[in-house]
């Protein structure tokens, strides 16, 4: 039995941000370790090269051009998968690029394929590394090394599997699952079991919103969405996610509904609860990458001038209010051991 919480914080859906503009009908969006690999354009698409501040915007791979929306993956080097080798989905195929852009191929062809919609990799490992697909119509594929690609579940037309992620170890009852978002019908996100794919479950249902990503929250990490129709990339500090390492961000799209959230899910046991950090009103999210807060610290070394969500009355951030609430309480301590000492006199 799952049992889900919505958890409203008393500064709900309004964490920190800091947007950057890249470019309009902005779709894929991946971290490579020194740079963010995105997609442009809906009918044809292309490869951008995007410094972490959003500054410098350059083409990548050009002789590539993508059909429809295109989704981007970069390999950590395991399971056969040579390292930062970047694979693109596009229509029925999925291309693997080279790390520096200069050549390409087909890498796979799924079977039943209508469109792909979304790719990443199993970095847990309970799925074997392998890289993982779904298309438009219900089919989610497991793809090895050498292009093999095997159907893990067919969801059936309607339902339009969107993010895949592999829970952590750690994620409660569900470590090591299989986790995708369904889009439509009845909006939610269901585990699949490793051992037992007919094992589904759902743990989390998001009514009237579309469930666009499942992303794991990593220790110390900036979070990075892009929106479609403003081009821009939506950044949101690690502080906001402090507390949450191992736990499993849903990011909602807002295209046919007016309204998209970003959301922490936790579990214990086969308990999980959801606590609702962002919303907007027709962002148009669609793919989004977290990025080593060290990888987003200035230059001069001096911390982010970003803000934590939380703040104590008139505007001053939990953070930052720490050390001068203990000043004051250690001067109240004082004062008051000093009055005392006066009264025994």
């Amino acid at each position: 039995m799952v049992l889900t919480t919505l958890i409203l914080p008393n500064v709900t859906a309004q964490a920190q941000t800091n947007p950057f503009f890249v470019s309009k009908a902005l779709v894929g969006l991946a971290w490579n370790g020194t740079d963010f690999i995105a997609s442009h354009g809906e009918n044809a698409s292309s490869l951008l090269k995007v410094s972490l501040d959003g500054k410098t915007v350059i083409p990548f791979a050009p002789s590539f051009s993508g059909k429809n929306e295109t989704y981007i993956a970069v390999s950590r080097g395991d399971a056969g998968f040579p390292k930062d080798m970047i694979y693109v989905s596009s229509l029925k195929s999925i291309y693997e690029v080279s790390p520096s852009g200069d050549s390409f191929r087909v890498f796979s062809t799924p079977p039943g394929v209508s469109r792909i919609g979304y790719l990443a990799f199993d970095e847990v490992g309970s799925w074997g590394h392998a890289l993982l697909a779904v298309d438009d119509n219900g089919l989610l594929w497991s793809i090895s090394a050498n292009g093999t690609a095997k159907v893990i579940e067919d969801f059936g037309v309607g339902l339009k599997p969107e993010g895949i992620a592999v829970a952590p170890l750690t994620f409660g009852g569900f470590g090591g699952y299989l986790i995708v978002s369904l889009e439509r019908k009845a909006p939610q996100i269901v585990a699949i079991s490793p051992t037992d794919t007919s094992k589904l479950v759902t743990i989390a249902q998001f009514p009237e919103e579309e469930p666009e990503r499942v992303l794991i929250i990593p220790p110390n990490s900036d979070l990075f969405v892009a929106k479609f129709v403003e081009g821009s990339v939506l950044k949101i500090t690690a502080v906001n996610f402090s507390g949450y390492a191992g736990s499993l961000l849903v990011i909602t799209e807002a295209d046919i509904f007016p309204t998209a959230t970003i959301t922490i899910l936790r579990a214990v046991g086969p308990n999980v609860t959801e606590t609702r950090l962002y919303e907007e009103t027709h962002p148009h999210f669609e793919a989004a990458a977290f990025v080593p807060s060290g990888a987003s610290q200035p230059s001069t070394g001096n911390s982010s001038p970003s803000a934590p969500t939380n703040a104590l009355l008139g505007g001053v951030p939990i953070g930052e209010a720490a050390p001068v609430l203990v000043a004051v309480l250690v001067a109240i301590l004082v004062v008051a051991f000093a009055l005392s000492k006066k009264r025994v006199k």
